[in-house]
């Protein structure tokens, strides 16, 4: 990444970025280190200007072991007085021990070949075994393989420490310090949201910890290996913390799901009973009814009724009750067959995509229009909802480079937000739209947001969507987002058609050949029917 900085970008940019991670981690999450936190703290700020600089550049690489000879960083003077200072604190050895794995990853293939005095063509795979076949697979001290490397190796320490800080100052671990460079280079432009303990992803040493060992039970699992018992213990213990709860209940899903696979009913559904969230709880109520439990399926599938999480949750409890109640001896459940608005055309086909098609066989009828699909109508409920969005709730904020809260991908989003987003509901009953569109947009254009496509939201389309459709259907559309924004933030018509000379307006859904509607886009169909939203399924066949 460094070699496509702009010029204006401070060289020492990583340096910076880095200082100012630990500055964050000093003044606002202390609390959460550990004793060998604070003495990598300690030991990190005794160092000289070119010692940090060599401990981040190498910690922010892949590798685990440098060699010295190969490190070329032209602002740091002196590499060799840079690795010993590191020695020194205790943030780097100095040729460590080195397995046949390591030194192979160290050398080329020709450097292999040649300090094995081979002949002939050799794979670097073959040529590595040939190495564990003389070394053993343990490793080896520096007298040993420096006949190999002849030139000094570094492994820096203290990456749980660096792993920690991460996940403290990000709220997850796939975020690096590449986000900072986003933001010098002007990419992004992020809203300004207090950043306190009371918004901070935790609040206690010990959530960190759990946390990260929900990332090692996670790392387990693509290897195919499940919780032993001690650790699927700690997984059904609900955390009062939300970002933790979120990863429990993700890690219940792909551990239930393994159980489900082996056949394991009842540790799945012993499981999925102690989950919060959609979709586990659906989950519970489908083990017990495969185990035959008919009885506590129907009394949990009416709990979940009472009171649904999601949109998905809310259909499921719909159609899966009737499946309980006929096992315990009710009706035969029948199948209803929906009818949508809908018309059938018979076009040619000219290349173009058949969503650009429809428009042109509409034009032709006095309309105009967009292909928009989903971004318009995100883009509406982004700039109607921009301070609810972003309100400084718990756990909602760990750094400044967030395009949303640290809650979003979670039902706790909306469960959270409920009264603030009722209130704004409220609220704009009673304002004109077009005038909060227009103050929105102007205070807000190009700051991320997880609702907003910068590139293609066009202030003119959504007013267009505001003059067509009746204030209050509008707000019936952003009151379903507000439920459930994953499920309803998708879905949509793909078209947007406004008639040129009276105030008509449709709303289309293009199916080309093969095509099938989609249960997203069916559930925006049914509050169309609903509300009275004009809208059209256009299924486009071609002639024969």
């Amino acid at each position: 990444m460094a070699q496509n900085l702009s010029n204006d970008v401070d060289p020492l940019y990583y340096l910076h970025n880095f200082n100012q991670l630990m500055e964050t981690i000093s003044t606002l999450h202390l609390d959460l280190l550990r004793p060998q936190d604070l003495k990598f703290l300690e030991h990190y700020r005794q160092l000289e200007t070119d010692a940090q600089q060599l401990y981040v550049r190498l910690i922010c690489r892949r590798a685990t072991f440098f060699r010295l000879d190969k490190l070329a960083y032209p602002e740091i003077d002196s590499l060799d007085t840079a690795a010993l200072q590191l020695a020194e604190h205790e943030l780097l050895k100095i040729n460590p021990n080195l397995a046949a794995v390591d030194i192979s990853n160290l050398l080329t293939a020709k450097e292999l070949k040649s300090v094995l005095q081979l002949k002939g063509s050799s794979s670097k795979s073959a040529l590595t075994d040939t190495l564990i076949s003389q070394l053993g697979d343990t490793a080896v001290e520096h007298s040993v393989w420096q006949r190999f490397i002849p030139v000094p190796v570094l492994f820096p320490h203290c990456r749980d420490s660096l792993e920690r800080f991460r996940l403290i100052y990000f709220g997850n671990l796939y975020q690096d310090l590449s986000q900072f460079v986003v933001s010098d280079l002007g990419i992004m432009q992020f809203e300004s949201y207090p950043l306190d303990q009371n918004t901070r992803a935790f609040n206690r040493a010990e959530d960190v910890d759990r946390y990260l060992l929900f990332d090692q039970i996670n790392q387990q699992l693509e290897d195919s290996i499940l919780p032993n018992d001690e650790q699927f213990k700690i997984l059904l213990c609900p955390a009062h913390n939300q970002r933790l709860e979120l990863k429990r209940n993700r890690l219940i899903k792909a551990v239930g799901q393994r159980l489900e696979r082996d056949k394991n009913l009842s540790a799945a559904t012993e499981l999925y009973a102690s989950a919060s969230l959609p979709p586990n709880r659906e989950r519970h109520v489908r083990t017990l009814f495969n185990q035959q439990l008919f009885r506590q399926a129907l009394s949990r599938c009416n709990q979940l009724a009472e009171q649904p999480l999601s949109a998905d949750e809310e259909v499921f409890c719909q159609s899966f009750t009737p499946r309980i109640q006929r096992k315990l001896g009710g009706p035969p459940v029948r199948r209803v067959t929906e009818q949508f608005n809908s018309e059938q055309l018979i076009l040619d086909d000219d290349k173009q995509r058949v969503e650009l098609q429809v428009i042109t066989h509409y034009q032709a009828l006095g309309y105009d229009g967009i292909w928009c699909e989903n971004e318009l109508f995100n883009a509406l409920f982004g700039l109607l909802f921009w301070h609810q969005i972003f309100a400084p709730l718990e756990g909602a904020f760990s750094h400044p480079y967030q395009q949303a809260p640290l809650d979003f991908n979670s039902p706790a989003f909306s469960q959270r937000r409920y009264p603030i987003f009722q209130d704004r509901l409220h609220q704009l009953q009673g304002i004109n739209l077009l005038e909060e569109i227009s103050g929105q947009y102007s205070e807000h254009l190009g700051i991320a947001n997880p609702f907003i496509n910068w590139k293609r939201c066009e202030p003119d389309h959504i007013s267009l969507l505001c003059q067509r459709i009746p204030q209050h259907k509008l707000l019936m559309i952003m009151e379903k987002i507000c439920f459930d924004p994953q499920a309803y933030r998708s879905g949509f018509p793909d078209l947007f058609l406004w008639h040129n000379h009276s105030d008509d307006y449709l709303l289309v859904e293009v199916k080309g050949p093969g095509d099938q509607l989609q249960n997203s886009q069916k559930r925006w169909l049914r509050l169309f029917d609903s509300c009275g939203i004009r809208y059209q399924v256009s299924w486009v066949t071609r002639p024969t």
